[in-house]
């Protein structure tokens, strides 16, 4: 995958939002105080910022303003997050398709421990995942 390819998401800028991302000190650093779906990524994102080095209240800090960004862009929605194998694959796949410069399919076969038609597969499936996020579905 080229450099020009790299995916980057534009959130734009939005009243509402930054209404919200504004105001996100003042709401409590307390899971009892928020939705328990919001409280639990609360939590996970604070355990992952602390065990990164971040003090206790910066690390709620920063976890209330990705949750609230998370929700305003992905809330209302169905969202699913793969996990364990899934998760191990959805990763390598990005990997090895970040990794594909067009002419290594071989040392991508050996570096992931797959075939010539996996490797195959799998650049076409990531080809096609990243144009349908640069584009959108057209039908």
């Amino acid at each position: 995958m080229s450099q020009q390819e790299s995916l980057t998401l534009d959130l734009g800028s939005d009243d509402n939002l930054n209404d919200l991302l504004a105001h996100s000190d003042s709401l409590a650093n307390d899971d009892l105080a928020w939705p328990k779906m919001l409280a639990d990524l609360i939590t996970v994102n604070v355990a992952e910022l602390k065990d990164d080095g971040f003090e206790h209240n910066e690390a709620w800090r920063i976890a209330k303003r990705l949750i609230i960004r998370q929700s305003h862009f992905l809330g209302g929605g169905m969202v699913y997050l793969p996990r364990n194998d899934k998760l191990k694959k959805a990763l390598r796949d990005a990997n090895l398709y970040h990794d594909f410069n067009g002419h290594n399919h071989r040392a991508l076969m050996k570096k992931y421990d797959l075939t010539q038609q996996s490797v195959y597969q799998i650049c076409a499936e990531q080809r096609q995942l990243f144009i349908d996020k640069r584009q959108g579905k057209l039908f």
